[in-house]
């Protein structure tokens, strides 16, 4: 029983660790400006975040894989 109980808890830390984190800065293309609330989203999803005061983000749990951000500001 402890060896099966053991081989889960194995799998389930190795399905946990298919994820990653994005990240970045958003900024001004002319200036440089950090972009204070600009949304980023994947594209296809509702994970996203907005930018801090340093124009900083970052989405966590993101699956593994390729994915397309969608970056939107008033």
């Amino acid at each position: 029983m402890k060896k099966y109980l053991i081989f889960i808890l194995l799998c389930s830390s190795w399905i946990l660790a298919q994820t990653g984190s994005i990240k970045g800065t958003i900024t001004d293309q002319e200036v440089g400006d950090p972009l204070i609330g600009a949304n980023i989203i994947i594209d296809g999803t509702t994970m996203g975040a907005a930018t801090d005061v340093e124009g900083i983000y970052q989405i966590t749990n993101v699956p593994a894989g390729e994915h397309v951000l969608k970056v939107t500001y008033i």
